[in-house]
């Protein structure tokens, strides 16, 4: 299944145009990842949730350009196909979670193949122990056999069992309410995945989604608040924006999604910061992302993505 969605592309874009990632283990790399190779060229991006018995669910997105694939004439349309290879290692080196799939995309027209605005966009998940890991991920275009792949180590974050914790924040340029089931849904929001933190003037604006643990139950205290503090710098280290959003607890987990306008934002890199306090005990935890706004050429206002729904495990 394959549904045809708005969003921003940003794949001309260098290795420069991203900052340095601030996770919390402070990992010595640069996010999204972006492939190296004689193959198509990608990018992946990731976030960590919470999951059951001590592990970490990790979704990542995987982002790749029409125009990076092989199209060749199939009947009357045009089409290219490529294997994804996605591959998990532990900290000694262990393969422990393995996805494979042969990938085929068919346009109507020429001009598709070609289009700078068109991309795919898969979003595979798996469920992990918490630590360092090495993804290696290859993507080959069977029509020219080249290969390009990403090399690079993450983290899995460590959710304590006990102790008021936070999700990273997934960037996404739609998030609405729903009542349906499926890929990208999480706690009754349908989220557009989105592998390049990358957003621009004039189309959608900044989505947050992100979930929250391990909360003082409802009734066990007087409160029964939680305190959401959204805090954003620009690259110069100058605060740009400080707002707080005080919310009744739903139970002891919460999931939580807040819309910026993008219009608010000047051109460049921001570091968004969210520290959720819980009312009940004044405990305080905090989470970081960056991304990245950018005025786009009005021909671009209609970038459009192919969602590769059946990638999820």
């Amino acid at each position: 299944m394959k549904t045809t969605l708005t969003l921003l592309l940003a794949l001309s874009m260098t290795l420069s145009a991203f900052g340095t990632s601030k996770n919390t283990k402070d990992l010595p790399t640069t996010l999204p990842f972006e492939s190296t190779g004689e193959g198509p060229y990608f990018y992946i991006d990731y976030t960590n949730y919470s999951s059951t018995d001590d592990k970490t669910f990790v979704e990542f997105y995987m982002q790749i350009g029409y125009r990076e694939l092989q199209f060749i004439k199939s009947g009357d349309r045009f089409q290219a196909e490529y294997d994804i290879l996605f591959e998990i290692f532990d900290a000694k080196d262990n393969l422990v979670e393995q996805y494979k799939n042969l990938d085929h995309i068919k346009v109507n027209e020429f001009d598709e193949t070609i289009d700078p605005k068109k991309a795919r966009i898969s979003s595979p998940g798996f469920i992990l122990q918490p630590g360092t890991h090495t993804l290696k991920v290859s993507i080959t275009d069977l029509e020219t056999e080249r290969t390009s792949s990403i090399d690079e180590k993450f983290e899995a974050l460590n959710f304590e069992e006990d102790a008021l914790s936070i999700s990273e924040v997934q960037l996404s340029q739609k998030i609405e309410y729903t009542e349906e089931s499926g890929p990208y849904i999480k706690n009754k929001r349908y989220i557009e995945p989105m592998a390049v933190r990358t957003f621009a003037h004039g189309l959608a604006d900044i989505n947050l989604y992100f979930e929250i643990y391990n909360l003082v139950k409802p009734g066990e205290e007087n409160s029964t608040n939680y305190t959401a503090q959204f805090v954003i710098h620009n690259d110069n280290l100058e605060k740009v924006a400080d707002f707080k959003r005080t919310h009744k607890k739903p139970g002891d987990t919460a999931a939580h999604s807040i819309k910026l306008p993008v219009d608010s934002f000047f051109s460049g890199k921001y570091l968004l910061t969210i520290r959720i306090i819980d009312n009940d005990t004044d405990a305080v935890v905090e989470s970081t992302k960056e991304f990245t706004v950018v005025d786009w050429p009005s021909y671009l206002s209609q970038a459009s993505v192919d969602y590769q729904t059946d990638a999820s495990d």
